[in-house]
């Protein structure tokens, strides 16, 4: 993560060789597009990662490693994907300033979500990304039924801890 100020990050992701703040629209992103989210793109290969996953395990567990690779604590859980196309991680951190959005509803009205970070397939990460960073009390809200995604991730119970090396 990147640090705006002493006890907060800023929120965003490094796509293709640039910072993408929470606050910017988030554009599509081409099969060409890369992932990164640590404190040093510069270490790793495109992808962030180690070596390419060949499992969706693989891809959990390095994705995982490689967003856990920044200064700030952050707990990461995973919420499968049926299919096992899509790798799923909701990042909770102190870190983070609270990430919710309203948005409105056809019905009428506003609705506060929590925006999901879709991200493309690369030849370096042949699985689809698909990122949530909140806070922990955004979490707790979510997992209560209080707060919902923008994206239908289907029973956010079945999130389980990763754990990564430190």
């Amino acid at each position: 993560m990147f640090r705006q100020s002493s006890k907060h990050a800023t929120r965003g992701l490094w796509v293709v060789g640039m910072f993408v703040s929470v606050n910017e629209p988030v554009r599509r992103l081409n099969r060409s597009s890369t992932l990164y989210h640590m404190n040093d793109p510069a270490r790793h290969n495109s992808a962030g990662l180690d070596e390419i996953p060949k499992t969706y395990e693989s891809a959990v567990r390095g994705l995982t490693a490689a967003h856990a690779a920044g200064p700030d604590e952050v707990e990461i859980f995973s919420v499968p994907d049926p299919e096992r196309k899509v790798v799923r991680l909701i990042e909770v951190s102190d870190a983070f300033p609270p990430g919710g959005v309203e948005r409105y509803v056809p019905s009428g009205g506003t609705e506060y979500i929590v925006p999901v970070f879709p991200m493309g397939a690369t030849n370096d990460f042949p699985f689809r990304p698909e990122v949530v960073l909140v806070t922990p009390a955004e979490w707790d809200q979510i997992r209560q039924g209080t707060l919902k995604l923008n994206r239908d991730w289907g029973d956010l119970k079945l999130a389980q801890q990763v754990g990564h090396a430190e």
